[in-house]
């Protein structure tokens, strides 16, 4: 309801739409990054970088950075499958992009007039949105699954 709320007030153009969906899904991002940074900076090899002289930035983007970014661009990989869902479900309530934006949301709209006649217009859009979610969460749950086999096998 917030996300209609906005465009609502500001125009259902590609930038808003963009801000809202990301706005949205920020505080999600931001809590995983902060709780692993948090993890990490208690581990030894960052307190044996700190003896060694290095400074509180060059530990951070030395160590913890590098520690952190992979399972953090994983759930951003995951939430873009949830962004696409909120664009097309926006799209399809007529608060997305307006013409000549084709979006999938539109053309399922668009399409509803003529389901018993010509189904294959709301049919194949609906689908192709489907198998794109389904792909990137299965491409993001088989990244993790292989992350996790390699700190296995290394510890």
């Amino acid at each position: 309801m917030m996300l209609l709320l906005v465009v609502a007030l500001f125009g259902p153009s590609v930038t808003v739409i963009t801000c809202v969906i990301a706005v949205a899904q920020w505080p999600e991002v931001a809590r995983l990054t902060r709780s692993l940074v948090l993890v990490e900076r208690e581990k030894p090899y960052v307190a044996a970088a700190r003896v060694l002289g290095l400074r509180g930035w060059s530990v951070l983007t030395r160590h913890v950075v590098p520690n952190v970014v992979r399972p953090v661009s994983l759930v951003v990989l995951l939430l873009l499958a949830q962004a696409v869902l909120l664009e097309s479900a926006l799209s399809f309530l007529g608060a997305g992009p307006q013409r000549p934006f084709a979006t999938w949301g539109r053309i399922i709209s668009d399409g509803q007039a003529y389901i018993t006649t010509s189904w294959w217009l709301v049919t194949l859009p609906g689908l192709v949105i489907a198998l794109l979610v389904v792909g990137v969460n299965l491409l993001g749950d088989g990244l993790r699954d292989r992350t996790r086999r390699r700190k296995g096998a290394r510890a």
